[in-house]
């Protein structure tokens, strides 16, 4: 499909009172760390953490749950991301399968910095048919930086990890259903994320390859049907841009043929694991494990 819209859940309030738990609890090691990775540590940390003696088991939060819950925290504006529609990885019955989702880059290249700096622990576990599922915990470094967090910035990234009303008490788990995710409590408290919801496309694109490049006669898919989907599309992007030129049935072919994009060099770094840890010192690599259905030992 093209490029879809870009939804910027940006509030100036939220960003503002983000400034007021600003404090001395955010230098670790000589660095300041931002309130918004404060947020996104400790929402790592609700669900996972590494175990401090032997005899305890560690508990991972995987990728696909933290995408979702990411999600939902730009949605109550606990977070100030921009999210845009990408393609994930979700693994059910050992099969795994790709979906569309709206996804904040940002918040995500966040992770990865703290998991260069030992503020969050990654695991890349293996699924029957050899894909990647990468899942996160809080480690011991981040741990203490927990500690040292103002409580109102728990309180704020708590609510939304936990039910509504009548369900306040109970943590909320992510179910895959399908193509959807599923937001549950132990309680039966049951709710369909949005984060499915891509919207509408700014313009519908077809696939066009030249016959001398094809191995058979097949027609390629044909989308042009759709085009009137691309009226109903609105940019939420606020920007001072106007108009210059208006036009109509316009064709435009793009052709890539060395796969260089800057899309594409980031998903392949993704999928080799060169993204987690760029620069960090003192990891000697991620351990790949089998995954393991249904949260058994510790993996939610």
């Amino acid at each position: 499909m093209g490029k879809f819209r870009e939804s910027t859940q940006v509030m100036r309030g939220d960003l503002e009172a983000d400034e007021l738990l600003r404090g001395d609890w955010q230098n670790v090691g000589g660095r300041e760390w931002t309130v918004a990775h404060a947020k996104l540590l400790y929402l790592v940390y609700f669900y996972a953490q590494a175990s401090s003696h032997l005899d305890e088991d560690d508990s991972w939060l995987r990728h696909a749950h933290m995408v979702v819950f990411i999600h939902e925290a730009v949605n109550s504006g606990i977070l100030a991301y921009s999210m845009v529609p990408s393609s994930m990885s979700v693994t059910v019955g050992g099969t795994t399968s790709k979906v569309w989702v709206m996804t904040a880059h940002t918040a995500l290249a966040a992770i990865y910095e703290m998991c260069s700096e030992g503020l969050i622990n990654c695991i890349r576990m293996v699924t029957e048919d050899f894909a990647q599922a990468p899942a996160y915990q809080a480690s011991i470094k981040g741990m203490d930086l927990v500690n040292k967090m103002p409580e109102e910035l728990k309180m704020q990234v708590s609510q939304i990890l936990h039910g509504p009303f009548g369900f306040d008490d109970e943590a909320l788990e992510v179910l895959v259903q399908g193509r959807e995710f599923v937001l549950t409590t132990p309680g039966g408290f049951v709710r369909r994320s949005n984060i499915c919801d891509i919207g509408h496309v700014p313009f519908i694109t077809s696939p066009y390859i030249p016959f001398c490049l094809r191995h058979s006669q097949t027609f390629l898919t044909d989308h042009s049907g759709r085009s009137y989907e691309s009226a109903l599309w609105e940019s939420d992007v606020e920007d001072l841009r106007g108009e210059a030129i208006a036009v109509g049935n316009v064709t435009v072919l793009m052709s890539e043929w060395v796969p260089l994009g800057a899309n594409t060099i980031f998903s392949i770094t993704e999928k080799l694991g060169a993204n987690t840890f760029p620069h960090t010192h003192e990891h000697k690599g991620v351990a790949a494990v089998p995954f393991l259905e249904g949260g058994r030992g510790g993996v939610r």
